[in-house]
């Protein structure tokens, strides 16, 4: 057997030319995906979307927190007493952190979306929602102060 490309003579059962490193005329080694390294893949992307729907609700749970230290500090605002923070001194660390918390919340909906255990996608297009609604909310007391 011949190599196509430059010539060279090549054994019967080459896929490649030693000379050239051409594929040898209809040698073409098969590729096999065993269900191990299929699974391994998909169980791989299932713990990455695991990973980012926490994060994101730990985020979400961060930014709730300064939503309400920002609805106390109205309260200490309108009840008129002088504390060392502006009114909505919170309110901007609760939508960067919510910013955060969207993007990670919209990664592990992705990410969820492609797995077949449909428990990760439910949790996920949760996080996903409540991430929404959390920047939302972040948006709203930034927008009042």
């Amino acid at each position: 057997m011949f190599c196509r490309n430059c010539g060279h003579e090549l054994n019967d059962g080459a896929y490649v030319c030693t000379n050239c490193g051409c594929l040898a005329n209809g040698n073409e080694p098969k590729v096999k995906v065993s269900a191990e390294s299929a699974n391994s893949a998909e169980s791989k992307k299932e713990l990455l979307a695991k990973i980012f729907m926490w994060v994101a609700f730990g985020l979400i749970s961060l930014s709730f927190i300064f939503v309400m230290l920002s609805i106390a500090d109205m309260y200490i605002y309108v009840s008129n007493y002088y504390v060392s923070m502006y009114l909505g001194a919170t309110a901007i660390p609760a939508f960067i952190i919510a910013i955060f918390a969207l993007g990670t919340g919209i990664t592990a909906f992705v990410l969820g979306l492609k797995s077949t255990d449909k428990a990760l996608k439910m949790m996920t297009t949760l996080c996903f929602i409540v991430s929404v609604t959390m920047q939302l909310l972040s948006l709203l007391f930034v927008i009042r102060c």
